[in-house]
């Protein structure tokens, strides 16, 4: 699998459990009170340390909602918070199932165990609180309630099962969703023909690479290269070679970059590249291209000539800096032999 869309689909799983987890603990907090509520209306009167236990766990609940919308904790922990309330649930359940085993305690840990998955979201918080709650409830099930030990034992191994495939089928869902949400971005910001970045997608790693370059204190270099010869193609082998020319172009423009540099097709025949810290010389980097160039099928409609221009700015406003290239683009291919000079 794609490491950028595996990377996504933890981004979006993330945000979600940061988004939802905060909600959740409040309902639960909630039909805590609502429960505790009732029962004494009805006129069911609990030990004491049943009513202790619902106070921890809501003091807890809140104090974890408090953290996470107020941001006092990092984000990749809330998943971890979420599964330590989830844990708190079960001790606290477990306590009440031990004081009063007429209740339906287990009953709830067992719906509790059920859901968590599927809003956790995560293997290792669910792994780790679920198995804490099989050993915790396993333990106050064989201490209280031998007899019926076994068939709930059972059953809350089931509930976790059941937990896991819910967990499943959300990252499985977080996963088609960073898959279609790369595939918007790369729609928005790649070009189709070549798999470089287009203008706008240039302008956004473009200040990424500036303040790169600015705590680095480095300059920033932009070549401009231009396919000499494209409309001859086009007119007399049709636009198909010419998209092939593109292709092969765009190809060997990205295979002469460095990893950090940023290559994008401009328009029609122009590319761009920009880069951090000093370009050696505009005639390297054309030999570069022409290097990596496969002229193999298209040597018969195109010469693989191309004309490149380079500028640098140590205060880099990237528009004036693409400009510079261009001009410095156009002075070189004035220089061309006439039989390669492009039809302007």
């Amino acid at each position: 699998m794609d490491a950028r869309v595996l990377e996504k689909r933890d981004q979006i799983i993330l945000g979600q459990v940061v988004r939802e987890t905060p909600w959740v603990m409040l309902i639960l907090a909630g039909l805590i009170i609502f429960f505790d509520s009732a029962f004494a209306l009805a006129g069911f009167v609990a030990p004491l340390g049943y009513y202790v236990s619902d106070l921890v766990q809501e003091v807890f609940f809140i104090g974890c909602v408090v953290a996470i919308r107020r941001g006092m904790l990092p984000r990749r922990w809330s998943p971890w918070v979420f599964a330590a309330a989830i844990m708190v649930n079960a001790m606290a359940l477990s306590y009440q199932y031990m004081v009063d085993n007429t209740g339906t305690s287990i009953g709830v840990i067992v719906m509790t165990m059920v859901l968590f998955g599927g809003l956790l979201a995560m293997w290792a918080p669910f792994l780790i609180a679920g198995t804490f709650m099989v050993v915790v409830v396993s333990i106050t099930l064989l201490n209280t309630n031998p007899d019926f030990a076994i068939p709930w034992v059972v059953t809350v191994l089931t509930s976790v099962g059941a937990s896991a495939a819910l967990l499943f089928a959300r990252r499985r869902s977080a996963l088609d969703l960073a898959i279609a949400s790369i595939t918007i971005e790369d729609l928005a910001t790649k070009d189709i023909d070549t798999g470089l970045f287009n203008r706008r997608g240039l302008q956004e790693e473009a200040t990424r690479l500036c303040a790169v370059a600015s705590r680095s204190e480095l300059p920033v270099f932009a070549a401009f290269l231009d396919i000499v010869g494209l409309k001859a193609v086009n007119d007399i082998y049709g636009h198909a070679m010419g998209d092939l020319v593109i292709q092969r172009v765009g190809q060997a423009v990205s295979a002469s970059c460095r990893d950090a540099d940023v290559a994008a097709r401009w328009g029609g025949d122009e590319f761009v590249v920009l880069g951090i810290g000093e370009h050696s010389a505009t005639s390297i980097f054309a030999e570069r291209v022409k290097e990596y160039l496969d002229l193999s099928g298209i040597d018969h409609a195109w010469s693989g000539e191309i004309s490149v221009g380079l500028s640098l700015s140590s205060v880099p406003d990237i528009d004036a800096l693409i400009n510079a290239a261009g001009k410095a683009m156009y002075a070189s291919r004035l220089q061309l032999p006439h039989s390669l000079e492009p039809d302007l």
